[in-house]
């Protein structure tokens, strides 16, 4: 279970009326997901060299999206739908029909355990997770298909007994 989120901008053009003059203002959105990953890998490990054992991990992860929540500035349109009255400022909307729900990626990674007594040793490593799939579902920008990758850097610190 993990979150990831980020954020992103747009330019909306407007009219406030006919005639008017167009304008432009920059739409902020803050997107904020939550998926259950189900990571598939393998750990190659070298012997023993001093107290200190390198890794190297390679595989595949598999992500299901279970919450998909956004604050975003969004503009208020009057009854013809054409002209902009005003911005409106929207928290913690549900945006899970523009997220798709399954997230494919490759999972490269790397590191060492410490030998510093017995069966005691300390873990470090850092993984990076490449996504395959665009994130966003059905999500078009100026006549475009929005795409969006989540990809993110993992660092790994632990102690095994």
């Amino acid at each position: 279970l993990y979150n990831q989120g980020g954020k992103f901008s747009a330019d909306h053009e407007y009219r406030t009326a006919p005639g008017a003059a167009l304008q432009t203002k920059n739409l902020i959105t803050d997107i904020k997901l939550r998926y259950v990953e189900v990571p598939l890998t393998m750990k190659l490990m070298t012997s023993e060299i001093g107290y200190i054992r390198y890794y190297g991990q390679i595989g595949f992860s598999a992500a299901f999206n279970i919450r998909a929540k956004a604050d975003q500035e969004v503009p208020v349109y009057d009854v013809s739908g054409v002209y902009t009255t005003g911005f409106e400022n929207l928290t913690d909307e549900d945006i899970k029909d523009n997220i798709n729900l399954f997230k494919a990626g490759l999972i490269v990674g790397g590191g060492l355990e410490f030998n510093f007594s017995g069966n005691t040793s300390l873990l470090a490593g850092i993984t990076y997770n490449n996504s395959f799939t665009n994130v966003l579902k059905d999500v078009e920008y100026n006549g475009k298909k929005a795409k969006a990758y989540n990809d993110y850097i993992e660092l790994t610190v632990g102690v095994f007994f």
